[in-house]
């Protein structure tokens, strides 16, 4: 019988797991890894957070604090940055709980603003909202990316920090614990000296001190910002912002409690370059989607090959974004990413906002080569 695409991109990745050590054998080691298990407050129905025109009561930074830190309101969002949407009209809402104020500046989260708020679609209400502690979602942490495995229950989180400390989150939705998997590692970890460039022009990172004035320019230095869970919900696939390259891993690695960061680390799996993006997506066909924004396009890696091509080509796309596949389309925004305040062309002042209306959503069919952009 012939291979499924799939198959040989889940044969490739998946070894023999290490075994559950004995209890009694093992105690203080089973004991020690337990340790990095955190279980965030969770709470359960209530109302929505607020909508976009009822921003949080004297807003959402406190300058009283040095550096000034965003508040902890886990009834508000405070900087939501991804949203995963199952097949059950259930919607899971990242919120990294980092505000940014009208200098550029990102301000510290605290505890109540990182947070999944899982909200039924049918009747708008909170299913459950899962808070994480400051050992979970560090105050400088910048959850970027969100995949929800419905067949396992679990939530995979990205944390993108631009300080560094970077980590894929596992959340499990049974129990409510969370751990953070390939903390530092390489793969997950912007590479230094990284300059990507768009239309021509370089993307530098803007440093600004805690009153959002700018100190300097340097390379993209946010880590782990791309997730895509395979149909089978048996492998995961990432990638940094600070790098073009794309890395997958067995899940089955990722939700074994014994797993170790180096041992889960050595089950990561190099793809090669793909191009500079955020967003992935896989179909049902295990093809794989994300932005290549260097080129002014939409990269696919055809697993049966492992040989990325150009999909889409539109010399009006300069940073895809926010994938998703609806009837038969793969949808993505183009988000001016290169012209934020915090990204740097290279040459005149600082904090510039460049981006221009119009904003654009681009819907491509995958089965006819259809392709559409609208203005919104």
């Amino acid at each position: 019988m012939a291979d499924r695409p799939g198959d040989l991109l889940e044969r490739s990745l998946l070894r023999l797991l290490p075994g559950r050590p004995r209890f009694d054998q093992h105690l203080h080691r089973r004991q020690r890894r337990l340790r990095c298990w955190r279980t965030p407050r969770r709470q359960h129905g209530g109302r929505l957070p607020q909508r976009p025109d009822q921003p949080p009561p004297n807003g959402s930074i406190d300058y009283t604090q040095s550096p000034p830190r965003v508040k902890g309101l886990s009834d508000y969002f405070l900087g939501v940055n991804n949203i995963f949407i199952d097949s059950n009209d259930v919607m899971y809402v990242c919120d990294s709980g980092r505000a940014i104020d009208r200098n550029g500046y990102q301000a510290l989260a605290s505890v109540g603003g990182p947070k999944i708020v899982v909200i039924s679609l049918e009747n708008d209400t909170v299913i459950a909202t899962y808070i994480f502690t400051e050992d979970v979602a560090p105050n400088d942490s910048y959850l970027s990316a969100i995949t929800v495995d419905t067949k396992n229950n679990v939530i995979y989180i990205a944390d993108a920090s631009g300080t560094g400390r970077n980590a894929i989150l596992l959340l499990d939705l049974s129990t409510g614990l969370t751990r953070r998997l390939l903390q530092n590692k390489y793969a997950v970890t912007a590479l230094y000296g990284f300059v990507p460039y768009t239309w021509g022009q370089p993307n530098y990172q803007v440093v600004t001190d805690s009153q959002g004035n700018p100190l300097r320019a340097t390379f993209i230095n946010y880590g782990v910002t791309g997730l895509a869970l395979s149909p089978g919900g048996n492998t995961l696939c990432f990638s940094r912002l600070g790098g073009r390259y794309l890395y997958c891993v067995s899940t089955e690695i990722l939700r074994n409690p014994n797993a170790t960061d180096s041992e889960i680390d050595s089950y990561v799996r190099n793809y090669g370059e793909k191009g500079w993006s955020a967003g992935l997506i896989f179909d049902s066909l295990y093809t794989l989607y994300g932005g290549q924004s260097e080129q002014d396009g939409v990269f696919q890696l055809l697993f049966t090959t492992q040989l990325v091509t150009l999909y889409i080509h539109d010399p009006r796309i300069n940073f895809a974004y926010s994938f998703d596949i609806y009837n038969g389309s793969l949808c993505f925004i183009n988000n001016q990413l290169n012209y934020l305040k915090a990204v740097y062309p290279g040459e005149g002042r600082f904090l510039v906002d460049r981006r221009v209306l119009p904003y654009y959503v681009s819907d491509h069919s995958i089965d006819s080569n259809w392709f559409k952009t609208s203005i919104v």
